[in-house]
């Protein structure tokens, strides 16, 4: 029985030689397509499953502040005011981490285990939704910036990016709500390069046929996402560090999604120093020329 390895390795040797065949027909003039190449140990399956595992990140970085609100807001406190009905004037930005025993202070009354922030329901609907403020504005230009520089070059500023803000926003939550709605807001901005760089990395990789398979798998991740962050970072916030380790572990992913990002995927198959000939061919040929060829001046800018 032969292992995976070994069986990538002899699929490469049998599409070597009906490949060389097609090399020497097109050097003759015949225009005879390449066959097919395996999809199995390609790059473009790579540049998939690295865009599956962007995605993934890119959601958890979004949902993260959604579970641990919930335990950095101190209900206790909200209830307090709704029933003296206090207004906004009365509401203090900081609070009591952790507090061992009931107090006081400005009137406003602590719980042992209750959040740090007296955010009140319209600051917390203010804080979740300034997030997608800059994620419908940025859209067109992310767009832009992609097709201009690579979906390559630009996800991966904009994942460095959005990284270091999630890591930031415990510090900004504990200066004010003012600073979290503007982390918020520029990470959406940065986000909004997210799906216009994968629809530029596939228009350039992946042949027509195989469009509905790698596509549905690189899309699969930001679901995944979702199913897997919201139930994760509610286990996180029980912990003893309590809600801020959801966004170290967020934070630290999307650093570490860069660096194999910057190993693994590039702008074409014309710019990879790795792809085989026979794979190169059959995309190129399949796609067209005219696709993956514009890169090429760029890239060498």
């Amino acid at each position: 029985m032969v292992d995976k390895g070994g069986q990538c390795t002899e699929i490469s040797r049998e599409y070597q030689k009906k490949t060389m065949t097609a090399l020497v027909n097109c050097v003759q003039g015949d225009d005879a397509p390449p066959p097919p190449s395996p999809i199995l140990c390609s790059y473009r399956l790579v540049m998939s499953i690295m865009c599956s595992l962007g995605l993934f990140t890119c959601v958890a970085q979004r949902l993260s502040l959604s579970v641990a609100i919930v335990a950095m807001v101190n209900q206790t406190a909200l209830r307090q005011l709704r029933e003296e009905k206090w207004n906004d004037t009365h509401q203090v930005s900081g609070g009591c981490k952790n507090c061992k025993k009931v107090h006081f202070e400005d009137n406003v009354q602590y719980t042992e285990g209750e959040g740090e922030f007296i955010w009140s329901k319209e600051t917390q609907g203010i804080i979740l939704s300034s997030f997608y403020w800059g994620f419908a504005v940025a859209q067109l230009l992310g767009a832009w910036f992609s097709q201009r520089y690579g979906g390559r070059r630009v996800w991966a500023c904009s994942m460095l990016v959005c990284s270091l803000l999630t890591l930031l926003t415990p510090i900004a939550a504990r200066i004010d709500s003012y600073a979290v709605v503007a982390v918020r807001v520029v990470l959406g901005l940065f986000q909004s390069v997210m799906w216009p760089s994968v629809c530029v990395l596939f228009a350039r990789w992946v042949p027509p046929l195989e469009n509905g398979r790698l596509t549905s798998f690189a899309t699969t991740g930001s679901l995944l996402g979702a199913i897997i962050t919201l139930p994760v970072v509610a286990q996180l916030c029980e912990l003893p560090t309590g809600w801020s380790l959801a966004f170290y572990i967020t934070g630290g992913c999307g650093f570490l999604w860069v660096v194999f990002w910057g190993l693994l995927v590039y702008d074409s198959p014309d710019v990879h120093p790795r792809i085989s000939s026979a794979e190169r061919l059959y995309i190129t040929h399949s796609i067209g020329k005219n696709v993956t060829s514009d890169l090429l001046i760029k890239s060498s800018s």
